[in-house]
């Protein structure tokens, strides 16, 4: 049996509207399995949480997890808006902020109902292929590379100057590649977002808010992407999910992102 809430500080998973019998039982908390996951209403909003335990939780992929796994639940069955990993307040800080941003969290609810997120991270398979197709492309790039071959050796300053054209040529073609594979995607969605990529290979970085009447329209926009660009382009396609790069639950959220209207 999970034992009844009694800390003085509580775990914030997200912000719902409030109604009579909202049931969270089967929700696994952030930290401790054993604790209760209920609401703190006040008029007709509630924030979803648990007892915390400690003032931050670790940032490990078991409590990642368990937070997007928490807030996926209330989303099965009601418009949630999440908030940010680890977020932790006393019960009166959580009524406090449920009465003064209030009007906020309702527009934002309202925004947000029959919406979902899914995000699309696309790399290329082999970073070499990508290089041969820049010196393929680029006659600057193709020359001083047969000319610095031709010498046999190369300058300091010479071999800087080519890595600065291959860096940029590299840099166009990821734009290049993460425009092709917005323009279809952005047409279903109502809203997108870019996040920083990682590592050389990382194309695109992007999270979609969709209408859920819209999810499979997105999958086939996917499907045909992976079809004409599977033999160079690596897709990885995540959701449906909370709206976590949509709405801005904590004040202090500085998302690294660019968001476009659709």
């Amino acid at each position: 049996m999970k034992r009844i809430p009694h800390s003085p500080t509580k775990y914030v998973y997200g912000i719902i509207r409030h109604s009579a019998g909202h049931h969270f039982a089967d929700i696994e908390a952030v930290g401790d399995p054993d604790a209760t996951v209920h609401p703190i209403a006040v008029g007709d909003l509630a924030a979803v949480v648990s007892d915390a335990t400690v003032s931050r939780y670790e940032v490990t992929r078991a409590n990642m997890m368990a937070h997007e796994r928490a807030i996926e639940a209330v989303m099965a069955t009601r418009t949630v808006l999440p908030m940010r990993f680890s977020t932790i307040d006393t019960v009166s800080g959580i009524t406090a902020m449920l009465t003064d941003r209030a009007a906020e969290f309702e527009d934002t609810l309202r925004a947000m109902d029959g919406k979902v997120e899914v995000e699309i991270k696309a790399s290329w398979v082999d970073t070499r292929l990508a290089f041969d197709e820049i010196v393929a492309e680029n006659r600057a790039i193709r020359s001083r590379r047969d000319r610095l071959n031709r010498q046999g050796a190369a300058s300091q300053a010479e071999r800087i100057d080519l890595g600065k054209l291959v860096e940029a040529a590299l840099a166009a073609k990821r734009r290049s590649d993460a425009d092709r594979i917005l323009a279809p995607l952005q047409r279903t969605a109502e809203r997108y977002t870019e996040s920083p990529v990682v590592g050389e290979a990382m194309i695109l970085n992007a999270a979609f808010l969709l209408s859920g009447k819209r999810v499979l329209e997105f999958d086939r926009a996917v499907a045909a992407l992976d079809e004409s660009m599977g033999g160079r382009v690596n897709f990885k396609y995540f959701g449906p999910l909370p709206p976590f790069h949509f709405v801005a639950t904590n004040r202090e959220d500085r998302r690294g992102y660019v968001e476009r209207a659709s």
